[in-house]
């Protein structure tokens, strides 16, 4: 049976969003313009790739005129997908100097970066709150609203179609959205693990990263280098096997769904054995009953489930004397 995979990377946006990175991945090499589709070119069907962007992701005035001079200069003659940029710069061409324009984006992102290169290859895109100031625009976000716009993505995807493995490839860098990401990953692995743990599905998420792509030395006045190219002869590895993990789960003696019996069945039965001469299967149902509720409360005390929560929604059909038994 297949692997399901889904891979989650920070999108980029600069001059050099056309231009293929030699990738290596398990010696093998790949050339993509992301380590992400370097990855899922690797794994094979079935792996989707998602894009995030941070909101602000094309207010960025460097990147706008340094897209226009190779634009004008013909330097994307030959680019297999030139004409895919050429189109999202006419989207965009307004927003460095059009403050209209720049609301306008600010508005409705996804209609522009839906026409963005990297978009049209990865299998979908999500656009998440910003941090910082950009084109006169400021932008601020509590950390936790990032994280969970992050996090609700991964729960609706997994939901409308599970997949065994997640990948978070932090290797684009923009420091406080990688740990978002990173972050959304760790809690939606300890609510899957939590919601699946009758079900003996051990969904597995890992970090992916690569080596650090750094521009070429000082120019050579011979030669006439350019010291922002990055060398065409350089493989930059990526490395994929830095699992996470979620911390403070218990386990009962009982492992869940074992021959297709209740899980508690089993303990029930033993525990009831030692009530002297009580046979009463409505005890043994009760005693299973209690031991499946303590066994959720058990690891919602664990991971940190605000009592309340589990108060109000759970336990209070329970009267004092039962829940204190």
């Amino acid at each position: 049976m297949s692997v399901k995979r889904i891979l989650y990377q920070i999108g980029r946006f600069d001059s050099s969003i056309d231009e293929k990175v030699n990738f290596e991945i398990d010696d093998k090499p790949y050339s993509w313009e992301l380590s992400s589709f370097a990855l899922k070119e690797h794994f094979g069907e079935p792996t989707k790739v998602i894009l995030v962007y941070p909101v602000s992701i094309l207010l960025n005035e460097n990147a706008l005129k340094g897209i226009k001079d190779k634009l004008n200069k013909g330097a994307i003659e030959g680019i297999k997908d030139k004409e895919d940029l050429k189109s999202f710069y006419e989207k965009i061409e307004g927003i460095a100097s059009k403050p209209e324009e720049r609301e306008k984006y600010i508005k409705n992102p996804w209609e522009y970066l839906k026409e963005h290169p990297h978009s049209k290859k990865a299998d979908d895109f999500i656009v998440i709150p910003s941090i910082g100031e950009f084109l006169g625009k400021k932008f601020y976000s509590p950390l936790g609203n990032i994280v969970l716009r992050i996090l609700i993505d991964m729960i609706e995807r997994y939901k409308s179609e599970p997949f065994d493995e997640m990948y978070l490839d932090i290797s684009s860098g923009y420091n406080i959205y990688t740990y978002a990401l990173v972050e959304a990953g760790r809690l939606f692995l300890t609510l899957m693990k939590l919601e699946d743990f009758l079900n003996e599905k051990d969904i597995k998420v890992f970090i992916a990263i690569t080596e650090p792509i750094i521009a070429g030395s000082s120019p050579d006045k011979k030669s006439g280098s350019n010291p922002d190219k990055k060398s065409p002869d350089k493989n930059y590895k990526i490395f994929k096997d830095f699992q996470l993990d979620a911390k403070g789960f218990f386990y009962f003696p009982e492992k869940p769904q074992r021959n297709n019996e209740d899980a508690f069945s089993e303990y029930a039965k033993r525990v009831s054995k030692t009530i002297k001469g009580e046979e009463d299967r409505k005890l043994k149902r009760k005693i299973n009953y209690m031991l499946y509720r303590a066994y959720l409360f058990y690891s919602a005390l664990k991971n940190n489930l605000p009592l309340v929560v589990y108060y109000l929604c759970v336990l209070k059909e329970h009267r004092d004397k039962e829940i204190k038994e």
